[in-house]
């Protein structure tokens, strides 16, 4: 429904340049219950999966879960580090529902959740892993580089970075999945698909390593991009 409403605007924000802006809805807003369970529904598939991927430093105690709304990807992860606990970063309409799905899972003493604006919020910190899933992509590209050198700033020395995202590699032939993707992000929040040069540089800039890919087999549009925080 909201994304058929959403498609109907479209010669509208095409001429104005105005999106969606999907975000903004008030935090106690019907919308936002559609909207993270629809998105839980997404992360079951591939939770598990993506949780056996991430590189978790030895001895490693804290997650900072960034825009992580349902929390599922960070229930799943304390479920396979017993020694982990997961603070989740995001809006207070989002968080407001992913309490109320982390209390049903039974996994409320490990996971947490925590009302912020990625782009205005303190972080805090150490943590010894950061999430940043499924957000990069709803981020302006002047957005991209502030957050990452946030997430620099909040993870441990030896911390591990990883990023749950659509990246497309530019072809001369760009698909039309692609494509699609790409206005989409465009019409629902101002932002875009980016290439995986564009996500290196960015963490490179930031203080981080090259990324290493993992291909998601749950979600073959989704890439598990990881990378370490850099020596200076």
């Amino acid at each position: 429904m909201d994304y058929w409403q959403w498609w109907s605007t479209l010669t509208e924000i095409t001429r104005t340049g105005q999106p969606v802006s999907h975000h903004d809805a008030e935090p106690d807003a019907p919308y936002w219950r559609r909207y993270i369970t629809g998105q839980l529904e997404l992360a079951r598939l591939s939770a598990k999966e993506v949780a056996g991927r991430i590189h978790v430093p030895a001895g490693a105690r804290t997650v900072l879960d960034i825009g992580g709304g349902h929390g599922w990807y960070s229930a799943e992860l304390c479920r396979r580090y017993p020694h982990l606990t997961s603070t989740v970063l995001d809006l207070p309409g989002s968080t407001r529902v992913g309490r109320d799905i982390i209390a049903g899972a039974g996994v409320g003493d490990r996971v947490s959740h925590r009302d912020g604006d990625v782009l205005t919020a303190e972080f805090g910190g150490p943590y010894d892993v950061v999430l940043c899933f499924n957000l990069i992509h709803h981020l302006g590209p002047d957005q991209v580089g502030p957050v990452l050198a946030k997430i620099r700033g909040a993870l441990a020395p030896d911390g591990s970075l990883a990023i749950l995202d659509a990246f497309a590699a530019p072809s001369r032939r760009r698909t039309a999945s692609a494509s699609y993707l790409g206005l989409f992000m465009y019409l629902s929040s101002g932002a875009g698909v980016y290439t995986p040069d564009q996500l290196t540089g960015w963490l490179d800039a930031a203080g981080f390593t090259a990324p290493r890919r993992s291909s998601i087999l749950r979600i073959p549009g989704l890439g598990l991009y990881q990378a370490g925080v850099r020596d200076r």
